[in-house]
């Protein structure tokens, strides 16, 4: 069910082919939504082109593809770092709550303009501070 503003009242919404949210009682379309996996340029007001469009986040953990796969070669490689150092054993808590002071890191911009490996090891070495 969804709110029809010109029929003033919830109705039963159906999608025809084009994928858009029609009311079932008059036909007003509702909801338009067009996605194109084509990359379309417009130009600014400087004349400048850029992309544009919105990033599609994915269904399953609300993250952008670019996004998981970032976390996940952070992972690794604050990994590969700790058993370059030699740090504890084979425990994964160390890597978990450095991973997660990294995606606190991303999350905050803390990452921007600072090279990735420096954070990574600053997350270790927090996580080490901690865990003593």
């Amino acid at each position: 069910m969804v709110w029809c503003k010109h029929c003033a009242k919830n109705v039963p919404g159906i999608r025809p082919f084009d994928g858009g949210l029609a009311c079932d009682l008059c036909g007003r379309i509702l909801e338009n939504f067009n996605f194109s996996t084509d990359v379309t340029f417009v130009k600014n007001a400087a004349g400048q082109s850029q992309a544009s469009g919105n990033i599609v986040t994915s269904v399953k953990s609300g993250l952008s593809t670019s996004r998981e796969r970032r976390k996940r070669i952070a992972r690794d490689e604050i990994r590969n770092l700790k058993d370059a150092l030699g740090i504890g054993d084979e425990r994964d808590d160390v890597i978990d709550m450095a991973a997660q002071f990294f995606d606190i890191a991303t999350d905050h911009n803390f990452t921007k303009g600072r090279r990735t490996e420096l954070v990574q090891s600053s997350c270790l070495y927090l996580t080490c501070r901690l865990e003593s």
